[in-house]
């Protein structure tokens, strides 16, 4: 599966895209703005498996977009190994950052849950928490093995995450970049480093790895 939204806002000095989870009863969007740059990713799950301890239901996308003004973004986006399906849109932050409006052309592959037409209430995302990342990505590599990182020195773990998991960027750093990984079943984030090769950003010149 591969959407496509452009994000556009009203001009007002109260008006101001930021970083965070954008959260509704509809599932919520993970984004992370920075230097003109906006990535994020949807989600949305049901029907846990408490033997298999994961969703059997797994909405997920991803979101590249670029500005001219800090406010207007265009947006494309995708999902790993789904290729060839395109959709346009719009996103568009309100006052004071407190949500944005999504609506698209045509209803996502997925069942995203949020209503796509001009009216409706259910294409609405409040700002639920603010987050201090740059952007995010996933894992595009089979294994992608774990670092911390003392004293100027990276210490591999025995612990690594797997393709298509999805990773807030905090900070890169020469060869190594700082993550935030979600704890299963959780909201919590744990701060890991990885190699940045085995990270792949959402953008759309490098959508033929998915």
């Amino acid at each position: 599966m591969v959407l496509i939204a452009i994000i556009s806002f009203s001009v007002n000095a109260q008006v101001k895209s930021a970083s965070g989870v954008y959260e509704s009863p509809f599932g919520k969007f993970t984004i992370g703005i920075s230097n003109g740059i906006l990535t994020g990713f949807y989600e949305n799950y049901g029907s846990w498996d408490s033997e298999l301890k994961t969703y059997m239901r797994q909405d997920v996308f991803y979101i590249y977009g670029t500005t001219r003004n800090g406010i207007n973004y265009d947006i494309i986006s995708g999902t790993p190994g789904f290729p060839g399906e395109n959709m346009k849109g719009k996103l568009s932050f309100e006052v004071k950052e407190t949500r944005f409006k999504i609506r698209l052309n045509d209803v996502p592959p997925t069942g995203c849950g949020f209503d796509i037409s001009e009216d409706s209430e259910k294409n609405y995302f409040p700002l639920k928490d603010t987050l201090s990342i740059i952007g995010v990505a996933y894992i595009k590599s089979r294994k992608a093995p774990l670092y911390t990182y003392e004293n100027g020195t990276f210490s591999q773990k025995k612990a690594y995450l797997v393709y298509a998991d999805k990773v807030l960027i905090k900070v890169r750093k020469g060869l190594y970049t700082k993550i935030g990984y979600r704890i299963l079943n959780t909201n919590r984030y744990k701060d890991y480093w990885l190699r940045t090769t085995d990270l792949q950003d959402p953008s759309p010149t490098l959508w033929g790895d998915f």
